[in-house]
């Protein structure tokens, strides 16, 4: 087919296309909005795609739509991939992404050049012998202060601005349901990810195998974030919704079972100042403790600690990770004398890691924290960990909480920086040496 009646092809069908949409039956939800003078305000808004969806499927039976698909069909590049990326490269799948694209709502019409351009540029993809996969996860309870924080050549945090943030709110369309949980206007941050992938067809790197690595290996890769954060920061944070995309496929969003309501005081700030801290922490998250058991283990039951509002559950959680490092040895447990040892080796590494920290102090404190979770789980009074707070001198168990928990986070990181062999829990006595040794 020429140019010239390719374009005329494609003016006849958005003609038709807005004939169908202007008669569309209109969908309209709530969404709280972000207003220029401040503030919030619920305000209903047409759900176009909706309608456009309609309006594309309605034009089926008409000629210039069967034209397109006739002409979609005919061409040798899809009918190579459309057995090598499957379904959602059909072209009955391909003509409906192109009339997406095609639909300019802010005129609220289909736009034939629009629609060549991007037929032109689809072409120009199909040949192509690398793709760019992506996905994008909303990180609640995070508001940035900078544009963006990279925290790798492919991973970034990035600011949404108002725009962006109204787009993106939740729909409310059962006012009865969620009044006021599916306002997240206080969160102005993405988790965005793009990496390149080679196509080689018929293959193990076919682009259907490439999609599916791809969205397993992003997703591990928003998970991995998401500790992250909480590891640098204690907070409350959720990815609602996480979506993937490639060029060809369609890839949609996924949302959570259970929408969590995060309270305006619980969001975290982050700046420029934390930009290089929380590249640090990723990487130590995802290098430096993934490849190594004992540090893994141990990271896994303090996240279950970060997440827990209980302060009694928390606390359990956080000394439990503690003992993971604290009472293993050479890669077994410590079974005889436990709280001695916890408490003895707890102090000889918050010593290491922090040369201002006062051995014997630390180690009253690590004891204690040891007796506070017995209390716990055996089910001891109340009145017992009360003792224990008046004297460490803490005013509530929430405050203990904090300590033990930023204690952690320099621990961590500080063993991060030894060599996983000479690493206290891993080396030839070394907690032995470890007593024997000044903080360097």
């Amino acid at each position: 087919m020429e140019q010239t009646e390719l374009k005329n092809l494609l003016e006849s069908l958005c003609r038709t296309l807005n004939d169908r949409h202007s008669s569309s039956e209109k969908c309209f939800v709530e969404k709280w909005i972000l207003l220029d003078g401040g503030g919030t305000d619920l305000i209903s808004f047409e759900r176009t795609d909706f309608s456009v969806s309609a309006t594309i499927f309605r034009t089926k039976n008409e000629t210039p739509y069967i034209q397109l698909l006739n002409y979609i069909e005919g061409l040798e590049p899809v009918r190579v991939i459309v057995p090598i990326a499957g379904y959602n490269t059909k072209p009955e799948q391909l003509v409906t992404k192109l009339l997406k694209r095609a639909y300019v709502a802010s005129e609220e019409k289909f736009d034939a050049d629009r629609l060549f351009h991007s037929l032109i540029e689809f072409l120009a993809l199909l040949s192509k012998e690398s793709h760019d996969f992506s996905a994008v996860g909303r990180l609640l309870g995070v508001c940035l202060d900078v544009d963006c924080i990279e925290l790798s050549e492919e991973v970034n945090l990035v600011r949404l601005d108002n725009d962006a943030i109204n787009e993106r709110q939740p729909e409310i369309r059962n006012l009865s349901s969620h009044p006021v949980i599916l306002d997240y206007s206080n969160s102005n941050v993405e988790i965005r990810i793009r990496k390149t992938f080679q196509i080689v067809p018929h293959s193990e790197h076919s682009y259907f195998n490439i999609g599916n690595k791809a969205r397993e290996e992003f997703s591990n890769i928003i998970d991995l974030v998401v500790k992250t954060i909480k590891l640098y920061r204690t907070g409350v944070y959720y990815i609602y919704p996480r979506s993937f995309s490639s060029p060809l496929v369609e890839g949609g969003e996924s949302f959570p079972m259970d929408i969590k309501y995060i309270r305006p005081s619980d969001i975290q700030k982050f700046n420029e100042s934390d930009a290089g801290k929380l590249k640090e922490s990723f990487l130590l998250v995802k290098d430096t403790i993934q490849n190594d058991q004992v540090l893994a283990r141990s990271f896994s039951r303090f996240l279950i600690g970060v997440d827990e509002r209980i302060a009694e559950e928390r606390i359990v959680d956080f000394v439990i990770a503690w003992e993971s490092i604290l009472l293993t040895c050479k890669g077994d447990s410590i079974k005889a004398e436990q709280i001695y040892r916890f408490s003895l080796n707890g102090a000889a590494l918050l010593s290491f890691v922090d040369s201002s920290l006062n051995f014997i102090e630390m180690k009253e404190f690590m004891t204690n924290c040891y007796n506070i979770r017995s209390n716990i789980v055996h089910g001891a009074d109340k009145s017992n960990n009360n003792k224990i707070l008046k004297k460490l001198n803490f005013i509530s168990l929430d405050a203990v909480n904090t300590r033990i928990s930023e204690l952690y986070r320099k621990t961590i990181s500080r063993l991060a920086s030894i060599d996983i062999n000479e690493r206290p829990y891993k080396a030839e006595n070394g907690w032995e040496i470890l007593l024997r040794q000044k903080s360097v």
